[in-house]
């Protein structure tokens, strides 16, 4: 073999292996990207369900509220 296909032989080995290297390396930060949005969506999920159980309590509270009102009128009225 001739010295010159000896470096470009030696030279394709190391670019391709330069470039297996950046692919590894920008696969492992779009994985870091998509944990962190996987991480954020499953706090936002908890965040809307803890939304939702205090508007029903809240609505359980004005309900009752409403209730307390009217019996409260109803006492005033036979007094």
């Amino acid at each position: 073999m001739s010295k010159t296909f000896k470096i470009v032989l030696v030279l394709l080995i190391a670019v391709s292996v330069f470039s297996a290297v950046v692919a590894v390396i920008g696969f492992m930060g779009k994985e870091r990207e998509y944990m962190k949005r996987l991480i954020v969506e499953d706090k936002l999920a908890a965040t809307l369900k803890e939304k939702r159980s205090i508007e029903k309590e809240l609505e359980t509270v004005k309900s009752a509220k409403e209730q307390s009102e009217a019996k409260i009128t109803k006492l005033e009225e036979k007094l």
